[in-house]
């Protein structure tokens, strides 16, 4: 069932009118839309109907929440990229960057950025040993790769 509701002179309807005046309030019954399987489903209906009349629209507004959300899909991606891959959190990796006081485990120098750090992790056991620059890193996983090699070569 779709309702068609009228303008009022200041271009909004009384729905709109009445979000822009009790935020609160007005979410509160929006969570309310969604509560029973059937309400769901009216719900589901009446936005399909609307996204289809109001792409524009639609489109702009997914684009602007986006932009203002930006932030927080970044962190939660690397979060879940770090749990899966490492075991670890975002917040742990921020940790372990504190205690070493910013700098790389192995060489020592100071991250540039928060992007210039890599997590450096045993291969075999998966456990994690610290946080190096790039070079440190892709040093260690050629050193560990060919170990057997160079100690061959050094005797």
């Amino acid at each position: 069932m779709v309702r068609h509701y009228h303008m009022i002179n200041d271009g909004l309807n009384k729905h709109q009118r009445y979000r822009w005046k009790n935020i609160a309030d007005y979410r509160k019954k929006k969570a309310a839309y969604s509560r029973t399987p059937e309400q769901r489903a009216i719900r589901t209906e009446y936005m399909k109907f609307w996204r289809a009349r109001n792409r524009k629209r639609h489109n702009e507004l997914a684009r602007e929440s986006h932009h203002r959300n930006k932030h927080k899909h970044v962190q939660a991606n690397r979060n879940r990229w770090l749990l899966k891959n490492y075991g670890i959190t975002l917040a742990e990796k921020e940790s372990m960057i504190k205690r070493q006081s910013g700098l790389c485990k192995i060489c020592g120098k100071s991250f540039t950025s928060p992007r210039s750090t890599h997590l450096d992790h045993d291969h075999r056991s998966g456990l994690v040993r610290g946080i190096l620059c790039h070079v440190c890193n892709t040093k260690l996983e050629w050193y560990e790769k060919n170990r057997i090699a160079i100690k061959k070569y050094l005797k």
